[in-house]
């Protein structure tokens, strides 16, 4: 019954959905997709150019959120972060030891850890409107869902926030050929030239494009998986994705991530348990 309930209120939610960019700053270009010459990446690839445009002008505040839990409970930190752009400077934090109320259930994780994160954004824009978001990343996928309508979407749709999407991994989505094993197997023969490489992930019976999978740094050779989530489009989000990243993660979700993950390391200390682990750098 709960399923089929939240069933009905993503696909209200998706119709709400922009796909393209609505944002107040200029979006930057990716590269052309890797070794790809299908017309859904040409298409993605010709689409994002403008000529004579100054790539990000305008972009101030970007935006992390992540959720690190206590394990085994329903216990967790929801943590919004701020920060600054090109420089990547922490203007803003705030994280709130919380408990989950909603059970997990299968492609509407959304529904259990976007209310805190929802939270965070409208404390946010009630107290220090001025540091509010242009567009924020979002630990988890966006349109890279069963249902092309994952957290990101979900966050960005009630927040009226553009958002996108970016996860180390991915719901498989059979019915559309997209195999997690798979996808990660032909990244790693595919994305061979450095940070800023991807290639879209095309559903074999829609035809549509569901995300993109990304080399975010010259190191990493394994992909993180960028999808939009609202008012970004495809093409914005990875090239948002590639500039923000240092590491494997981009920084606005490390920074979330490594703050939540702060706040339990200390309540663990207290309860003298051992702390969690970090970020993955690579």
């Amino acid at each position: 019954m709960v399923a089929e309930e939240w069933a009905q209120t993503q696909a209200e939610l998706a119709r709400r959905r922009i796909p393209t960019d609505v944002l107040d700053f200029t979006p930057g270009v990716p590269p052309p997709p890797a070794d790809d010459s299908s017309s859904s990446a040409r298409a993605i690839s010709n689409a994002s150019h403008v000529e004579g445009r100054k790539e990000w002008e305008g972009l101030e505040r970007i935006a992390g959120l992540d959720i690190s839990f206590f394990e085994g409970t329903n216990e967790a930190v929801s943590c919004l972060v701020v920060l600054s752009y090109p420089d990547f400077k922490i203007l803003y934090e705030d994280c709130r030891r919380v408990t989950l109320t909603h059970p997990y259930i299968a492609t509407f994780l959304a529904f259990r850890e976007s209310p805190p994160l929802l939270d965070l954004l409208t404390h946010l824009r009630n107290t220090r409107p001025e540091l509010y978001p242009q567009i924020a990343l979002i630990d988890g996928n966006g349109t890279l869902h069963p249902r092309q309508f994952g957290s990101a979407c979900h966050i960005g749709v009630l927040a009226d926030l553009p958002t996108i999407g970016v996860a180390k991994n991915f719901l498989e989505i059979r019915e559309e050929g997209l195999l997690m094993r798979e996808v990660k197997a032909a990244a790693r023969n595919r994305l061979t030239g450095g940070k800023g490489a991807w290639f879209p992930l095309v559903g074999t019976k829609s035809g549509q494009v569901l995300g993109a999978a990304l080399r975010a740094s010259q190191d990493s050779v394994n992909p993180i998986f960028v999808s939009p989530g609202h008012r970004v489009s495809l093409q914005t989000a990875v090239a948002l994705a590639t500039a923000c990243c240092r590491y494997r993660v981009p920084e606005p979700i490390r920074a979330a991530d490594h703050a939540s993950r702060e706040v339990v390391r200390a309540v663990l200390k207290e309860q003298g348990v051992e702390a969690v682990g970090t970020v993955e750098d690579s």
